[in-house]
């Protein structure tokens, strides 16, 4: 691993985190006109970006059921925190910090040749998966329209489990990111891009994906929402393909909980997700 490279931008993560903390108290006094924007629930970011000064926090814990196409292996992962912090710097700019979660994993493994002979063993991990710096900018924006770019490096620190068996190289996505309004009620997000470690590796490949996550978001009334949505990775080796849906509830004008839910559709593994979160903004 590139520990200078990794030193670097933690200190980077840090200072956005400091900048964040001194900015608070004078966002609070500063509270914003628009309508609250959350990238929770669902894989993909909105166009939106957070007022000038404002912060915005976003958290939740889901549930992951992970089964090979053997059933030979089972997982059960619990996420707990996928904290990411907004702040926006100008009307148009926003800086994120995107914590991570800490992952508690449940496997069982039993045996091919005859699964009733012995009981699965079941082994339980857990760890911290990495945290990533973020950047979105708004490069257009009409009554209908709002377009943006969208930067995330995901840092390899990992712990636990995770330190032995994650690949330890930078993640960097780019992607363009874009809001429009359908109708009365109905709009459509479209993130488009894609996703590439930093460094080739022992096999000099940066393992290139296409990024590829189309939404349809419902107003049901002033404060239910509703949205479904599909997640597509697309690469060389094993593709990724998720359906999944939510609901939203803005429970005050700077507050809103949701509910999510999603199903893997490829044919590499069966997994699904279920989730509830949280987004503030102060």
């Amino acid at each position: 691993m590139n520990t200078g490279y990794v030193t670097r931008t933690l200190s980077a993560g840090l200072a956005l985190l400091l900048v964040i903390t001194i900015a608070a108290p004078s966002s609070m006094a500063q509270m914003a006109d628009e309508p609250l924007s959350s990238d929770r629930p669902g894989f993909s970011n909105a166009a939106a970006t957070v007022q000038q000064g404002v912060v915005q926090a976003e958290l939740g814990y889901s549930f992951l059921n992970t089964a090979d196409k053997f059933g030979d292996e089972s997982a059960i992962d619990h996420n707990l925190g996928e904290l990411l912090l907004r702040y926006g710097v100008t009307d148009a700019i926003e800086l994120r910090a995107n914590i991570g979660s800490y992952q508690f994993v449940e496997v069982r493994e039993g045996p091919l040749s005859d699964p009733l002979s012995t009981e699965p063993e079941t082994t339980f991990e857990d760890g911290y998966f990495g945290p990533a710096v973020e950047a979105k900018a708004r490069i257009f924006r009409n009554a209908t329209t709002t377009v943006s770019a969208f930067s995330s490096t995901l840092i390899p620190v990992q712990t636990g489990v995770y330190d032995s068996q994650t690949d330890q190289r930078a993640v960097q996505t780019l992607a363009l990111l874009l809001d429009g309004q359908l109708g009365t009620g109905v709009s459509l997000t479209l993130n488009g891009g894609a996703q590439f470690f930093w460094d080739g590796g022992v096999q000099d490949d940066r393992n290139v994906s296409a990024l590829f996550i189309p939404t349809l978001n419902f107003s049901i009334n002033d404060a239910l929402g509703a949205y479904v949505g599909y997640y597509g990775v697309y690469n060389d080796s094993a593709n990724t393909n998720f359906v999944e849906g939510g609901l939203t509830y803005l429970a005050s004008s700077n507050t809103q909980v949701d509910l999510n839910t999603g199903y893997r559709v490829d044919d590499n593994l069966d997994q699904f997700f279920v989730g509830i979160g949280l987004s503030q903004r102060f």
